[in-house]
């Protein structure tokens, strides 16, 4: 189930980025019970999976800690070390996945992530999309047209 979502927004001429925006909601102590009914079913937090509350001081000060430690392999040119981890922690790889864009809702099979971060979908009839930007969910087999 979704507990947390990232919105980046990024302005990129001539192959350089000149600046990007990174916003995270996490559902730390929140009840699941208390949000919208179609959410209930996909969506959960922190405190419902862990039974317990979560100090949102020590998530806080862990998530930027983490972000650190991610900006610091991006700027020393490791991103191949974080793709490996993208791809080994996505549970959306390997899967059909239903992804809306800003323009188009596509139905397709998650193979891979490359080099830029796109994702890599096998469409029916075999042909591949790259897909830069789009809020992926899972989808079962038998619905994946």
């Amino acid at each position: 189930k979704k507990v947390c979502g990232i919105l980046t927004e990024a302005s990129v001429k001539s192959g350089t980025v000149e600046f990007l925006v990174v916003g995270i909601g996490i559902n730390a102590n929140v009840d699941p019970s208390t949000l919208p009914p179609d959410l209930c079913a996909t969506t959960t937090s922190l405190s419902n999976e862990l039974k317990r509350d979560v100090p949102l001081d020590g998530l806080t000060a862990a998530l930027l800690q983490e972000l650190q430690q991610v900006y610091k392999s991006l700027r020393s040119g490791q991103f191949a070390s974080i793709l490996n981890d993208w791809r080994r922690l996505a549970n959306t790889l390997q899967s059909w996945v239903e992804v809306r864009t800003p323009n188009q809702t596509i139905h397709g099979f998650a193979e891979d992530i490359d080099h830029d971060g796109a994702l890599i979908l096998r469409l029916t009839g075999g042909s591949h999309a790259r897909i830069l930007a789009g809020d992926a969910s899972l989808r079962r087999k038998d619905a994946q047209n």
